[in-house]
C-alpha cells in the first residue's frame, strides 16, 4: 500500500498568481511604449509636413518684401493659416544673397499636440523650422548710351541722395517717402542700382568702365554757351540759351539737330535740389547737400562668391575735376583724385578670362552704384568697351559725341552691353518726344509676359506710353494706332497699345508707381493672342519725358521667388 507523501513547508508565501501581476504591467509599459512610438511617428510626420508648409510660406511672404518685412511675415502667416496651419511664432528678417537679390528668412513654430505623451507632462512639443527665399526682381534694361555707342543724345542715369524724398523721383536712393515717413524699397535694394556689363566670352582686349560726370558738381558756366553741329555747318543764332532757370539745375541746349544727330549740346547734368517739405532742405548755393556717390566693380565667381575689383567714391561737395567728362578712374585723374582709389576701372584679360561663361557664352561684371550723402540730383552715366577704343575718345562729353558721329564706322563696344538690373533711372537730355529702350527680352522668352511700371512720372500731357519691340514693325502689331479700350475684341495686355499712366490728378503719378502696371505679351508663333514669330530684341517705349526724373521697371513675372536654403 502506498505511502502519502509528506509537504515539506518552506515557510515563504504562495507565488500563485504573480505572473498576472507581471504580464499586466509587460502590458502597461508595451503600451506606453507604442503610445510613445506613435506620437513619436506623429511628431516626425507633421514635422516633415511643416517644413513644407513653412517653405511654402516664406516664397509667399518673400513677393511681399518690396512693402516691408512685417508685411512678407504677414503674408507667410495667412498662408500658413489658410492652410491648416496655426503658428505661436512668427519671425522674419531681411538679408541679401551674394548675388545681391533681396532675401527673406522665416522661423515659424508650431506646436504638436500629443495623445500618450501627454500622460507623462508633455501635452505638446513645438516643432520650430526655418527657411529662407530671394525675391528675383531684376530683369537686363540696356542703357541708352550703351546702345548708343557712348552718346548722349536722348536720356541717362541718376540718382538723389540718401536724405532726399522720393518725391523728388529716386524710390531706390531715397531714405524718406514723406516727413517722417520712412521708404521700404531702399531697404529692399539697399540703397543700390546694379548694372550687368555683359562681355563677349571671345573678347579678347582689356576691358574698360567709363563714368561720365559721376560727381555731383554743376560748375557755373551760366545759361549760355556755344556749341558745334555734326555736320560742321555753322550754327544757327538764338538756339544758345538753357531751357532751365538757373546755375543749380541742369542745363541742355538744343541744336536743332534731328535724333539721328546730335539733338543736344549737354552743359549742366547735375541739379541742386530743395526738396518737399519734411526732407533736409539746402539752398541751391550751399554745397554741401551735393549728392556723394560710390561706385563699385565686382564679378562672381565659379561657386558664385562675389570677388570686388575696385570702388570709385565721387569727389567733395566742391571738386570739379571730373564734371562733364568721361573718365576711367584711376587713368585719366588729376592726383588727389587718384589717390582715393584702389585701383583701376580697366581689367585685364586674365582677370576676365577667369570668369564664368554663362549659357549665353558671355561672362559678366556687375555695378552697384549707391548715394552715401547728400540731398541732391547725380545725373551720370557708363560705357565699357575695349581698352583701344577708349583710348580714342574724348574726355569731354560734348566733344565725344561730335567724334562718334563722325567716325561711327571705327567706334565699337567689341560687343559689349550694359544693362540696369530690374530698375532704370531716367534722367532726360532730349525733350521731344523719343524711343527709349527699357528691357532686353531673348527669343526663348516668347509666348510669356512683361511687366512693366514706371515711377514718379509727372508729365502726363504729353501723350500716352506706347510700346514696342525694335525688331518688329509696327504693322506686326495687333491692335496697332488703337487706344486701350477702343476695341472691346482685342485683349488690354498686347503689345502695341497706347495708354496714359493711370493714377490720381489725370495721370500725375507724383510719388508713386504707375498702376495697374503695364502688362505686355510678348509674341511666338505658338501664342494665341499674338501669333507672331520673334526673334528677340529691346522692348521700347515711346513717350515725352520733359525734364522729369522718373524710374521704370520691369520683370517677366512680376518677380518670381525661389528658395535659397
Amino acid at each position: 500500500m502506498k505511502q502519502p507523501e509528506n509537504k515539506v513547508q518552506t515557510g515563504l508565501p504562495s507565488e500563485s498568481g504573480q505572473s498576472i501581476v507581471l504580464i499586466a504591467l509587460l502590458i502597461v509599459g508595451l503600451i506606453a511604449f507604442a503610445g510613445v512610438a506613435t506620437d513619436v511617428g506623429m511628431l516626425f510626420a507633421r514635422s516633415s509636413q511643416y517644413t513644407a508648409a513653412v517653405d511654402a510660406a516664406t516664397l509667399a511672404g518673400a513677393v511681399d518684401l518690396t512693402e516691408s518685412v512685417d508685411a512678407a511675415i504677414a503674408r507667410a502667416g495667412e498662408f500658413l493659416a489658410a492652410n491648416g496651419w496655426p503658428t505661436s511664432v512668427l519671425t522674419g528678417t531681411q538679408l541679401t544673397t551674394g548675388r545681391g537679390y533681396p532675401e527673406f528668412v522665416l522661423t515659424a513654430t508650431y506646436s504638436v499636440p500629443t495623445y500618450f505623451l501627454h500622460v507623462l507632462g508633455f501635452d505638446e512639443v513645438p516643432v520650430t523650422r526655418s527657411a529662407a527665399a530671394a525675391l528675383y526682381t531684376q530683369t537686363d534694361m540696356p542703357t541708352s548710351a550703351q546702345a548708343e555707342l557712348g552718346m548722349l543724345r536722348t536720356a541717362g542715369q541718376f540718382v538723389m541722395g540718401p536724405d532726399s524724398c522720393t518725391a523728388q523721383g529716386d524710390p531706390i536712393s531715397a531714405r524718406w517717402r514723406q516727413d517722417g515717413v520712412a521708404n521700404p524699397l531702399r531697404d529692399f535694394t539697399g540703397g543700390r542700382y546694379i548694372y550687368r556689363i555683359q562681355v563677349p566670352d571671345d573678347f579678347s582686349e582689356d576691358l574698360v568702365v567709363q563714368l561720365f560726370d559721376p560727381d555731383p558738381i554743376n560748375t557755373r558756366f551760366g545759361n549760355t554757351t556755344s556749341f558745334e553741329l555734326s555736320n560742321g555747318a555753322a550754327v544757327p543764332s538764338g538756339t544758345e540759351a538753357c531751357l532751365s532757370g538757373g546755375d543749380g539745375d541742369a542745363c541742355m541746349i538744343s541744336t536743332g539737330e534731328p535724333t539721328s544727330s546730335n539733338p543736344v549740346w549737354l552743359h549742366r547734368a547735375d541739379e541742386v535740389w530743395v526738396p518737399a517739405a519734411g526732407c533736409p532742405v539746402r539752398s541751391v548755393d550751399d554745397p554741401n547737400g551735393n549728392t556723394v556717390t560710390r561706385y563699385m566693380l565686382y564679378y562672381y565667381d565659379g561657386a558664385d562668391n562675389r570677388k570686388e575689383l575696385v570702388a570709385f567714391t565721387s569727389g567733395a561737395a566742391t571738386d570739379t575735376s571730373t564734371d562733364m567728362k568721361w573718365i576711367t578712374p584711376g587713368i585719366d585723374f588729376t592726383a588727389n583724385i587718384t589717390a582715393r582709389l584702389t585701383d583701376r576701372f580697366r581689367i585685364s584679360t586674365g582677370i576676365l578670362n577667369s570668369i564664368p561663361v554663362d549659357g549665353s557664352r558671355n561672362r559678366s561684371v556687375y555695378l552697384d552704384v549707391e548715394a552715401i550723402a547728400g540731398t541732391s540730383k547725380n545725373g551720370w552715366d557708363v560705357w565699357a568697351g575695349p581698352a583701344s577704343v577708349a583710348a580714342t575718345l574724348p574726355a569731354d562729353a560734348n566733344q565725344r559725341n561730335l567724334a562718334i558721329l563722325r567716325n561711327l564706322r571705327n567706334v565699337s563696344t567689341g560687343g559689349v552691353e550694359i544693362f540696369a538690373q530690374g530698375y532704370l533711372p531716367v534722367t532726360s537730355y532730349l525733350f521731344d518726344p523719343l524711343t527709349l529702350p527699357i528691357a532686353a527680352i531673348s527669343s526663348a522668352q516668347g509666348g510669356g509676359t512683361i511687366y512693366a511700371t514706371v515711377f514718379d512720372f509727372e508729365a502726363p500731357a504729353s501723350g500716352p506710353f506706347q510700346f514696342n519691340f525694335d525688331t518688329m514693325s509696327l504693322t506686326d502689331r495687333p491692335g496697332h494706332g488703337m487706344e486701350i479700350g477702343q476695341d472691346p475684341g482685342l485683349p488690354q495686355n498686347l503689345l502695341g497699345y497706347n495708354r496714359y499712366p493711370l493714377c490720381s490728378g489725370g495721370g500725375d503719378c507724383n510719388n508713386r508707381w504707375v498702376e495697374p502696371q503695364f502688362n505686355i505679351l510678348i509674341p511666338s508663333s505658338s501664342s494665341a493672342y499674338f501669333p507672331r514669330p520673334f526673334y528677340g530684341g529691346y522692348l521700347t517705349v515711346d513717350y515725352t519725358m520733359h525734364s522729369d526724373e522718373h524710374v521704370w521697371s520691369v520683370s517677366l513675372a512680376g518677380g518670381r521667388p525661389f528658395l535659397t536654403r
